[in-house]
């Protein structure tokens, strides 16, 4: 995995979803999903990542904790 978008991607093969299964659940539309998944036209925000938490059951802190991780990685910034 190399960034948030990635991790999102595995999740959602993991589950066997579509991107539009994970917006339906994360309260988005597809096309909202894509623009952050695929072409990079958006930076999710706090509310991307509440939705992603709804969708899969999991506390928002730590898709926050994953989303900062993942940019450390990205610019080469030391973890602490």
């Amino acid at each position: 995995m190399t960034d948030f978008s990635d991790w999102i991607r595995v999740e959602i093969k993991r589950r066997g979803w579509s991107q539009a299964t994970l917006a339906e659940r994360a309260g988005f539309s597809r096309s909202s999903v894509t623009a952050v998944l695929t072409t990079g036209r958006r930076k999710p925000g706090m509310k991307f990542f509440f939705g992603i938490a709804t969708a899969f059951e999991m506390p928002l802190a730590d898709v926050v904790v994953i989303w900062e991780k993942a940019g450390q990685r990205e610019s080469g910034e030391a973890g602490e």
